[in-house]
């Protein structure tokens, strides 16, 4: 039988206890069947999620994973679909062949694209699968603690990391001029200023260093506006997330 290796003969063996409270008491076994184990089971799951690795505000995301087949035989079509907190975004059929125990890697055709900062947990998942009986590794999830701005901008400024919790480093390239950097609230407070200086002024940011350091572990948690004003007039804005 090929369900034990082709052996010849099987031998069983039964146990029965009793004890003296009961009398006449036992057991009966009418009939045994053995077969093989059920054929053509589909097992299939993601097993990674490749990207994104570190997503940001307003920007679209490639959402990458790697779909492993757990089962003898080969699969042909199937669903695998995304959430972000709980929410579907994007659902493929595929009907791209996996063969046992070998994996393939789908990028999603719809794309992810943040709009609100802090916290998401994407999950990755196949299925349903008809017939399929072990949903235990369906699916993959990756939880990302600091989406945020991470704002570049066509000036070569950049802004890290953002969201920030302490402190925010600027930095801009060499055909940048930096002459004043004012931060304002959301009610557009002014919250800090300062200014640059292409030389070594006393009490003055020297501009050549290209880069200044933003405290802000005393300010609110919320989101601040900065305009960055170049010597030739022209005015840059940017935006940080501030996180307790």
């Amino acid at each position: 039988m090929s369900a034990l290796n082709n052996a010849s003969s099987v031998l069983m063996r039964f146990v029965f206890s009793s004890d003296f409270f009961d009398t006449e008491e036992g057991v009966g076994i009418d009939s045994i069947v053995i077969g093989n184990a059920p054929l053509n089971v589909p097992d299939i799951g993601v097993a990674q999620l490749l990207t994104p690795t570190a997503p940001t505000l307003n920007q679209d995301h490639n959402v990458k994973v790697v779909i492993r087949n757990f089962s003898t035989n080969a699969i042909n079509s199937y669903l695998v679909s995304y959430t972000v907190n709980g929410i579907l975004v994007d659902a493929n059929t595929l009907s791209r062949s996996i063969q046992p125990n070998d994996t393939i890697h789908h990028i999603f055709t719809g794309r992810w694209r943040p709009t609100v900062g802090g916290t998401h947990r994407l999950c990755a998942y196949t299925g349903p699968v008809p017939g399929q009986t072990n949903n235990s590794n369906d699916t993959t999830c990756r939880v990302f603690t600091s989406v945020g701005l991470n704002d570049v901008l066509s000036s070569g400024m950049t802004l890290y990391p953002n969201p920030a919790h302490s402190e925010a480093l600027l930095q801009w390239g060499e055909d940048v001029e930096a002459q004043r950097l004012e931060w304002r609230d959301a009610g557009g407070r002014l919250i800090d200023a300062k200014d640059f200086d292409l030389g070594n002024v006393p009490g003055v940011e020297n501009s050549l260093d290209r880069q200044v350091r933003i405290l802000v572990d005393q300010w609110a948690p919320g989101l601040y506006y900065a305009t960055v004003t170049l010597c030739d007039g022209q005015r840059l804005r940017l935006k940080l997330m501030v996180q307790p």
